[in-house]
């Protein structure tokens, strides 16, 4: 993982995703089965862009398609482009942030089994999916930015 995008970077894929935050627990997505890293989960619902969609549109999108969360722009904040390099891909994550008062109902795609709600530092024991203990890692040293933006 990188914070900052290397000189040689592709980029070849991008994707967005939505930290969504409730009294100090965040919420995870178990992959199911049948989706590429099935039985493991993820750290925030969302996903790839689609071809000329931006950061906040995919997000937006993935975000509703997976969990039925409609987000208002008031409760968002961008809050990273994390760089990955993988053997076979280059990408980046673009990390909003959304902060709820009382912990929304969640209605799973067929995308993922199950949902949870965790401190960061309490997910880290769950079999995560490939980055997700980095970027975890990443937004625990940055938390007080997320919680003083949040109160």
């Amino acid at each position: 993982m990188y914070i900052e995008k290397p000189k040689d970077f592709s980029m070849e894929r991008q994707g967005a995703v939505c930290l969504v935050e409730s009294n100090g627990d965040f919420l995870f997505l178990k992959r199911a089965p049948h989706c590429h890293s099935g039985g493991l989960w993820s750290i925030a619902p969302g996903g790839k862009l689609e071809k000329g969609e931006i950061p906040l549109q995919g997000m937006l999108r993935e975000v509703a398609e997976e969990t039925q969360i409609s987000l208002l722009p008031d409760q968002l904040k961008f809050l990273k482009i994390l760089y990955y390099r993988f053997p076979d891909m280059e990408y980046a994550l673009h990390y909003f942030y959304a902060h709820f008062s009382s912990k929304p109902t969640i209605h799973l795609s067929h995308e993922h089994t199950e949902f949870c709600w965790y401190p960061l530092s309490s997910a880290l024991q769950l079999p995560l999916m490939r980055n997700s203990s980095e970027s975890i890692h990443y937004f625990l040293t940055h938390l007080k930015i997320i919680n003083s933006d949040s109160q």
